[in-house]
């Protein structure tokens, strides 16, 4: 990574090449997470849907 100060701003640049290795080793956790962001994401749905339900038998 690079940094150049330009008035106030401080501007990053990458380097590509040195990130290469960590994306690759990262894309290995990559089905494993999504798999289990889908899990999370359900289970947050049903609960929300019962929330709502119990909402709409209360009014």
């Amino acid at each position: 990574m690079s940094m150049r100060c330009r008035g106030r701003e401080k501007l990053y640049r990458t380097h590509s090449d040195a990130l290469r290795p960590l994306h690759s080793w990262t894309a290995l956790f990559e089905q494993y997470w999504s798999h289990q962001l889908s899990r999370v994401k359900q289970r947050a749905e049903g609960v929300a849907k019962q929330h709502d339900g119990k909402n709409k038998e209360q009014q």
